[in-house]
């Protein structure tokens, strides 16, 4: 007679099941989804993805070298740099990227060209000029494309360029703040 007992000396045989395999699998899946919810209440710091910038060496280097290096002095409340350039040189150029607190771009350039020359490479050959504009002890002149706005100011030589997507008041009120270097 056999026995269909299983022998001390063997193991038991597992049975296997389409049930048994779609509950392990009902499980895994509840395990990963804890697992990142529990991560996205729990994480600290989101990365930013734009970083902010350390800007004022570039500033002083700039200056230094005789650049105007037009930089708000002081940063506008809520507002941050996100990119700054300064190439050296007998026509040196300068740019400073900002955030404003709502998240609309303002970009500051400098460089040996004609105002014409900054606009239709920031804003677009499309651009229609405005008025001059008092502002901040210099005549600036305005600029349109639709949906971004400038300010450029020439003088010794140099252009600056102050506008971007963040609107006409963002733009005048960084005019507002800019301190200047070298002979502006």
């Amino acid at each position: 007679m056999v026995s269909s007992a299983p022998s001390a000396g063997k193991p038991g045989r597992y049975e296997r099941s389409s049930n048994g395999l779609v509950g392990a699998m009902v499980i895994l899946v509840l395990v990963i989804l804890a697992f990142v919810g529990f991560r996205a209440l729990f994480r600290g710091n989101q990365d930013d993805p734009v970083p902010t910038v350390a800007y004022r060496g570039a500033v002083t280097q700039a200056r230094q070298d005789g650049a105007l290096a037009p930089a708000p002095e002081p940063m506008p409340s809520g507002w941050r740099a996100t990119s700054v350039r300064y190439q050296a040189g007998k026509r040196a150029t300068w740019h400073l990227g900002l955030l404003t607190g709502g998240g609309g771009y303002v970009g500051i350039e400098e460089a040996h060209a004609r105002a014409t020359k900054l606009v239709d490479a920031y804003l677009g050959s499309g651009s229609t000029q405005g008025r001059a504009r008092q502002l901040a002890g210099r005549t600036w002149q305005t600029w349109r494309d639709g949906s971004a706005y400038a300010l450029t100011w020439t003088g010794g030589g140099r252009t600056v360029f102050v506008g971007g997507k963040a609107g006409e008041k963002a733009v005048v009120e960084l005019v507002g703040v800019l301190g200047f270097g070298g002979t502006g």
